[in-house]
């Protein structure tokens, strides 16, 4: 049994592509598309499909420019989703195919029966085009009090065109706990993001990712106007600092080989190491004497902030609980019991 069909997992966001500002094409455009064979092999029962937006497109576009946004993710999520269902189908399919010959005399009679029902799930999303059939789409934009008249705009356009889906979309504490400027928006139902508490240029400040204290002074008590979901801060960053400077997040960082690695860092206090050699990480040039301050939140923060969720904020019955991100290195620094622990917190 996989850790998915631990705990239960029913739901994953993914994240279709990013629409950012082209200061060349002085338009909208759409990055980052997604790669359908890095998510063949992920367990889950259904998607929601999400899409990122930077605040400086809802700041450069007009009205009439969002409209026309919001066709063009309307047509190219529809493009992605036949693209990927047909990537997915196919190339899974000759996978399992190929191997199921192998498996009636290697393996056990459950593992045989297990990659058999992929085959068969596999030819079905052929069918039903898999994600075409997810019945909500998630738009994660951090809109302001001066963009959000532009954000709702392109919201209530975006549903017209796809008046079959649920369109939700992300909420950040900020706009939780001050919702006379930051408005509520015109969708179904949003995810509130406890977590990017604080700012990541701070380099005396606490854990920017997030921490009990930070999200018991945004979170008021009572219901929100729309149905809330909540996003749970499981992963680690370095941010990399020369001279009290902040340079840039580095993302693939593991605290436990810095640790070990006494030829290239030196610890100077906390979670705060000094690199020892010049090098790059991640396109990124580090000189002798650059600083990496490592941030994560343990799991004893993550129950503190658990209970001051459940504490502060009624919560309806359906609310969904997610984590950021899905990545077995983070998976496996909580533990599957952890995550069982998490989720029973809010039942």
């Amino acid at each position: 049994m996989n850790f998915a069909d631990t705990i239960g997992l029913q739901r994953m966001y993914i994240k279709c592509f990013d629409i950012d500002w082209s200061e060349n094409a002085s338009k909208a455009i759409p990055v980052g598309m997604l790669s359908a064979s890095y998510y063949m092999d992920l367990p889950f029962q259904s998607v929601t499909p999400c899409v990122f937006i930077t605040n400086t497109v809802m700041e450069k576009c007009s009205n009439d420019d969002l409209k026309e946004l919001a066709e063009n993710i309307s047509e190219k999520l529809t493009e992605v989703f036949s693209n990927f269902s047909r990537s997915y189908s196919r190339t899974t399919t000759e996978k399992l195919h190929d191997s199921v010959n192998v498996i009636c005399s290697k393996y056990s009679e459950p593992i045989k029966n297990e990659i058999l029902r992929r085959i068969d799930w596999s030819e079905k999303a052929r069918e039903e085009k898999w994600l075409l059939a997810s019945k909500e789409i998630q738009i994660d934009c951090d809109w302001t009090e001066k963009t959000k008249k532009k954000y709702f705009y392109f919201l209530k356009q975006l549903k017209e065109l796809l008046p079959d889906k649920s369109i939700s979309c992300t909420l950040r504490l900020w706009q939780y706990s001050n919702r006379k400027k930051a408005g509520i928006p015109p969708v179904d139902r949003c995810m509130l993001m406890c977590y990017s508490v604080g700012s990541p240029k701070n380099y005396d400040g606490k854990n920017s990712i997030s921490n009990a204290e930070d999200i018991k002074a945004y979170l008021k008590k009572g219901k929100y106007s729309l149905p809330l979901d909540i996003a749970l801060p499981v992963f680690s960053w370095g941010l990399l600092f020369r001279n009290g400077h902040f340079k840039g997040i580095l993302h693939n960082t593991d605290l436990q080989k810095i640790e070990k690695d006494t030829t290239h860092f030196e610890h100077q206090e906390g979670n705060l190491y000094k690199y020892l050699t010049d090098t790059v990480i991640e396109n990124t040039y580090i000189r002798y004497g650059d600083e990496v301050k490592f941030e994560t939140v343990d799991s004893t923060e993550l129950v503190k902030i658990i209970d001051i969720i459940n504490t502060k904020l009624d919560l309806p019955d359906k609310t969904r609980i997610a984590f950021f991100s899905w990545d077995t290195t983070y998976i496996k620094q909580y533990g599957t019991k952890n995550f069982e622990k998490y989720y029973n917190s809010f039942q």
